[in-house]
């Protein structure tokens, strides 16, 4: 724990973490991404990956100039046109949780809910958990991310988290 002075290990999932080069990360890919064997995939080419066990699309991935991954995230589909491909069809928020807690214990995060509405009335609970890593990065799972579509999984710069904090108490910024 980060109570005994230790400083923790940086965040990785499956070996990918920010910081590596764009050479690394797409080896590193190879080594974990999986061929679907599903029928729309015999007209294009389409790989997924697992976490906790589950599915998943490979993350998306943003480099900055130096051609080093600045932040990368899993969008976890629950319905809509975007789900059509394994690794997104199937999910819902009760499988993103199995995912989010499998990380939320892995990194001992801190999580918070808030209470979102639908354009019909009905509400949602959505648990927002985050780890900072001592190493200038962030973990943070969102259950609904923009909507109620799909959750997110999103590693980047404690930096970015910290200034997008200071935009919303400040009520500054396009939230």
């Amino acid at each position: 724990s980060l109570s005994t002075g230790a400083i923790a290990e940086p965040i990785s999932i499956k070996g990918l973490e920010i910081g590596m080069d764009k050479k690394e990360a797409k080896k590193q890919i190879k080594e974990i991404r999986i061929k679907s064997k599903w029928m729309n995939a015999k007209l294009f080419k389409h790989y997924y990956m697992t976490l906790a066990g589950l599915n998943v699309t490979l993350p998306r991935i943003w480099y900055n100039e130096d051609k080093k991954i600045k932040e990368m995230a899993w969008f976890i589909c629950y319905s809509g046109d975007g789900c059509a491909m394994q690794g997104d069809a199937g999910h819902s928020p009760n499988s993103f949780k199995i995912i989010a807690d499998a990380i939320v214990k892995k990194f001992d995060m801190e999580c918070g809910t808030e209470t979102l509405q639908n354009a019909f009335g009905a509400t949602y609970e959505n648990r927002v958990c985050y780890y900072h890593d001592g190493h200038g990065t962030t973990i943070k799972t969102e259950r609904y991310y923009r909507d109620l579509t799909e959750g997110r999984i999103s590693i980047y710069s404690t930096e970015t988290y910290q200034a997008n904090l200071k935009k919303i108490k400040t009520g500054t910024g396009d939230l």
